[in-house]
């Protein structure tokens, strides 16, 4: 699975990335091709009720 993601916000301690909701919903139904009916019915109504997703990364100096 790849994932294209947009630095939002940086700092010394943060790296805020922002993954776009139709490609993250592209990449999830694209994992779910193999999973059995019930499991996939779950993924696509979870998808459904998605509307932003942000992904963030704390980085601290050693």
């Amino acid at each position: 699975m790849t994932q294209r993601m947009q630095i939002k916000t940086k700092s010394d301690t943060q790296l805020v990335v922002f993954i776009s909701l139709d490609e993250l919903k592209d990449s999830f139904k694209a994992a779910g091709t193999g999973l059995d009916p019930f499991t996939k019915a779950v993924l696509e109504l979870a998808l459904s009720q998605m509307v932003q997703f942000e992904y963030t990364l704390t980085f601290k100096k050693a």
